[in-house]
């Protein structure tokens, strides 16, 4: 599929007399690309985010154009040679697999930095964070707490010597936006954690990572870089309602994916209201996390309280879903739009330092 290249010329309806500062390339999926749509970006829930930075790029007055990619590794030199050819100042990347799998996805960065051309979040070291194994032994290094957890790989039919207090929540290893979480997902027997492994083992194809459960407040931290510091966002408090009537205690793929069953449970986002010395440890915390994991850009980290009221690390995102809905009402919560966000992403993306310079030379240092 060739790339389409979409500039925005409107702005709130008006022709916009202000010169686009940066060609910004969006590199989409291409079953999230549409030829016949305005912005080339099919509409919907799925797309949430691509629509939404579109949008905000557009409002910052930048030129906007989306490159379709089939996210497979024999398709790597076909996208090398689009991107080289529209000459992007910089890419925002929303890659999230080659082949299915996860952990390629960080092929994406290594390329454009082969390419010379500056890019957005995560660099191939900070996308290693999606190994929820990995991560969690990193950050208990610098004393984030983590729950104590086995890792069940491929073929395991049995429990390590470790043992874990139930109940115990079964995750794969490596998926990302819930994939694979239900209500089932989280065990309180032996047996059940092993068919619950044995079942993301058959349908995902990957290892499986048994923690266990804190049934405590579920909170959700974004950072953004911003020169030489860290931007924390206001903490993310996710409000189960109906929990005790059945509904879900965590966030399963339905939860982050199906609005409708997020209003039938009372599943909504606040602001999270903490005391003061806690919400300070959190953001410590956070910030190192962020450093050691070796994240760049952009970042949400998940964690929750425990029965002490102690923050427990959960996982770390990088690249996260970028939709209003997560990183804009978090920015609102400290009087920034959501355009205020994306100029930081792009400013830290401009930042990188890439071996290879920037494609052509051109070298961005204003404010964008």
């Amino acid at each position: 599929m060739s790339p389409v290249a979409h500039t925005s010329k409107l702005v709130n309806g008006r022709r916009s007399s202000r010169k686009s500062r940066l060609r910004v390339l969006l590199l989409v999926e291409d079953y999230f690309f549409d030829a016949s749509a305005p912005d080339f970006l099919d509409v919907t829930p799925d797309t949430e985010s691509e629509q939404s930075v579109s949008a905000g790029l557009k409002a910052l007055h930048h030129d906007v154009s989306v490159l379709p990619f089939t996210p497979q590794r024999r398709e790597l030199r076909r996208i090398a040679d689009e991107i080289v050819r529209l000459k992007p100042d910089i890419v925002f990347n929303f890659i999230e697999h080659i082949d299915g799998d996860r952990r390629l996805s960080s092929r994406i960065p290594v390329l454009l930095e082969k390419l010379g051309i500056p890019y957005t979040g995560a660099s191939a070291i900070g996308i290693g964070s999606i190994d929820k194994a990995a991560s969690k032994r990193a950050v208990s290094s610098i004393g984030f707490p983590v729950p104590p957890f086995v890792v069940l790989r491929v073929g395991t039919t049995t429990m390590p010597r470790r043992k874990l207090a139930f109940p115990v929540i079964v995750k794969s290893q490596f998926g990302g936006a819930s994939v694979g979480l239900t209500l089932r997902s989280v065990v309180h027997s032996t047996d059940d954690l092993i068919d619950r492994a044995r079942d993301i083992h058959q349908k995902l194809g990957e290892a499986a990572i048994c923690e266990e459960y804190i049934d405590g407040p579920e909170l959700s931290v974004g950072l953004v870089e911003d020169k030489n510091d860290l931007l924390v966002l206001p903490i993310r408090e996710t409000i189960f309602g109906r929990a005790a009537e059945g509904g879900p205690r965590f966030c399963t793929e339905r939860v982050k994916d199906d609005f409708g069953y997020r209003d039938r449970w009372g599943i909504r986002y606040v602001r999270a209201q903490l005391p003061p010395a806690l919400e300070r440890r959190i953001r410590t915390l956070c910030k190192h996390a962020f450093r050691v994991l070796g994240l760049s850009g952009y970042a949400r980290i998940d964690l929750r309280l425990n029965a002490a009221g102690d923050p427990v690390f959960l996982e770390a995102n990088a690249n996260p879903d970028l939709s209003p809905r997560y990183f804009g009402i978090m920015a609102s919560w400290m009087d920034l739009t959501y355009e205020d966000v994306l100029a930081r992403i792009l400013r830290a993306g401009l930042a990188r330092r890439i071996p290879n310079g920037h494609n052509g030379g051109r070298r961005w240092t204003a404010d964008v």
